[in-house]
């Protein structure tokens, strides 16, 4: 078990993406990631729309969140 960074894209004319961080088992062709003793699990679709480079960082007034350069996908308080 690791925290999954799921992706899921929703909508007919107007696309919604949505990402959440959801404990999850390893999957086949997940990609791996080990960071600060912590392990993620991200698959090639979420990859693709949410980028390689992604930032998740932790404030104690505010929560986790999770962003790349353009965006920022997810706020957990």
């Amino acid at each position: 078990m690791a925290l999954r960074i799921d992706a899921e894209l929703a909508g007919c004319c107007t696309w919604t993406l949505t990402v959440k961080i959801i404990p999850d088992e390893l999957r086949r062709n997940d990609t791996v990631i080990l960071k600060e003793n912590m392990w993620f699990y991200i698959d090639h679709f979420t990859k693709k729309y949410i980028g390689e480079e992604i930032v998740l960082d932790f404030d104690s007034s505010t929560g986790y969140t999770l962003s790349n350069t353009d965006n920022i996908f997810i706020c957990i308080t």
